[in-house]
């Protein structure tokens, strides 16, 4: 009788075993990509306010194109201007370097995204210093 009481604990605790494996396996974590951080179409400057003055009227028929290989094209008439762009989303840094003339360099710089829909951009300068607003809206 006791031989047949081991033989029954061996067999739970086999099949317990047997079942925290199976669950074990079951509950495998999937791995996620996080999704890709896109900014479609064309933009214009809608707003660009530096300390207390108005600067949008400096980026009038300015295009810009945010390519999802991380290049901006900024372009003018017959003047295309290339550079580049990065987003951190655990910061909300977003970063654009582009130009070596006015307007473009008062953009290049550090930013933080305050708005993103598919329509509208607005940052903010990563600064206590400055006040520093750009708005992009989709063309």
């Amino acid at each position: 009788m006791i031989y047949s009481s081991q033989k029954s604990v061996r067999k739970f605790f086999l099949v317990v075993i047997v079942f925290a494996i199976a669950n074990c396996i079951s509950c495998k974590k999937k791995e996620t990509t996080p999704p890709v951080f896109t900014i479609p179409g064309r933009w214009r400057v809608s707003y660009y306010y530096k300390g207390n003055v108005d600067r949008t009227n400096d980026f009038s028929g300015y295009s810009f194109v945010f390519d999802t290989d991380s290049s901006l094209t900024a372009s003018h008439s017959s003047i295309n201007e290339s550079g580049t762009w990065s987003y951190n989303s655990s910061t909300l840094q977003f970063v654009i370097s582009i130009g070596t003339v006015l307007p473009l360099t008062e953009i290049s710089k550090n930013w933080l995204l305050i708005l993103k829909s598919d329509g509208e951009l607005i940052f903010d300068e990563d600064s206590t210093v400055n006040d520093v607003e750009l708005h992009f809206l989709k063309n």
